[in-house]
């Protein structure tokens, strides 16, 4: 690419010699002693851990699983990534029973794309190499703007990755996010200053109604439950959990580019090191999918998955979206509640067996539900609270 001229005219280019070294020295030195202990300030705070406790059950999962990729439950030969549908949908304890393989639960409530990139870097960067990854990525989260829970993922970014997406990314506010986050260790800890000066918190973040108590029997569950949340059996019907809505004529599903990206890279991980994922689209409630598969966005869904399986090969997908299963099975319109999650599981963990050592000619897109096999709920699984804001 041809460099943009610096000058335009003889006066322009007069200009442009003069030697620049002298612009910082002509700052006022307010402004500078203000930047040099802003910098000084911030690489303090960055060696500092702050006690910054969760606010509701998103930033409480995100640090837990935070925690865990970087300690000993990353060593498991399985591990699950994704957002609450695999959080509540996959219970390692059945995939344990049945493939004879250790296993994990990292995935983060209302996590997005890159929040399982960042998770999965973590693991890869602990020296850990997974026997299998089981994954899921909804079209919610996909579609959604990628400024929702920036602050838990972003400031773990890497340079190449924080450039990549200052291409992509044609919103100004996101650029600005992106190059603050990460960089300065007040703005992640933030809160936990304010907390220690005896200051209100000035995040944004929602604050849902589980309170404290909540959210430490959110984490007990987690705990028993190697990373997964098993919901109760009493189905919730809530319209929130409908995907994006129809926008009028010609809309067409379609992921945001920067969830699109982190896809692709959580994916090339996984090929580079020939990791064999498997992606996961659980069952969803009648109504759920009739709805979105009249306004367009089942079949665009599918169509994207079907794209990234002919790029990656590690990558198979395990398909029960449309496995026909009641009310019984689940907590919401979307989310499996404890038995649905047995289930759901049983039939993952039967899929990996079914495809080890399978030819590269085996079509890699399975219908689940010709696999299914009930399973009862094991009573030593423990229940978590309600998944999502709804009545009682």
């Amino acid at each position: 690419m041809d460099e943009m001229p610096l000058a335009t005219s003889a006066g322009d280019a007069t200009a442009a010699e003069v030697d620049r070294s002298g612009d910082i020295a002509r700052l006022p030195s307010g402004i500078l002693g203000a930047v040099v202990l802003i910098v000084l300030v911030n690489l303090v705070l960055g060696k500092l851990r702050w006690d910054n406790p969760p606010r509701s059950r998103l930033s409480a999962s995100w640090q837990w699983a935070n925690c865990a990729a970087e300690g000993p439950e990353a060593g498991a030969e399985v591990l699950c990534f994704g957002d609450s549908l695999i959080k509540l949908g996959i219970v390692p304890r059945v995939l344990e029973e049945r493939l004879g393989r250790s296993s994990y639960n990292l995935a983060v409530l209302g996590g997005p794309a890159p929040a399982s990139h960042e998770l999965l870097r973590r693991v890869l960067d602990r020296g850990y190499r997974p026997r299998a990854m089981v994954v899921h990525f909804s079209p919610l989260l996909l579609g959604m703007d990628p400024k929702a829970g920036l602050e838990w993922w972003a400031s773990g970014l890497r340079i190449g990755d924080r450039l990549a997406l200052l291409g992509r990314s044609r919103d100004p506010s996101m650029v600005g996010s992106l190059i603050v986050h990460g960089l300065f260790g007040s703005i992640a800890a933030r809160d936990a200053i304010r907390s220690a000066l005896g200051l209100r918190s000035g995040s944004s973040e929602y604050v849902d109604r589980l309170g404290p108590e909540g959210i430490e029997e959110l984490v007990v569950g987690w705990t028993r439950n190697q990373g997964a949340q098993l919901a109760p059996r009493e189905f919730v019907p809530v319209a929130g959990s409908l995907p994006k809505p129809y926008l009028g004529r010609g809309w067409r599903w379609a992921p945001n580019p920067v969830h699109a990206y982190f896809v692709d890279r959580f994916l090339a991980m996984a090929q580079e090191r020939e990791i064999p994922v498997y992606w996961v689209i659980p069952p969803a409630d009648a109504a759920w999918l009739d709805r979105n598969e009249d306004v367009g966005t089942v079949g665009a869904y599918r169509e994207y998955v079907r794209g990234l399986l002919g790029r990656y090969e590690v990558l198979t997908v395990l398909d029960a979206q449309k496995a026909g299963w009641g009310r019984r099975w689940f907590r919401d319109p979307i989310h499996l509640n404890r038995d649905g999650a047995v289930r759901l599981s049983g039939l993952v963990a039967t899929a990996i067996v079914d495809g080890q050592g399978a030819p590269a000619s085996v079509d890699r897109w399975i219908a689940m539900d010709k696999l299914d096999q009930t399973r009862p709920a094991d009573d030593r699984l423990a229940d978590g609270p309600i998944t999502m804001e709804g009545p009682r």
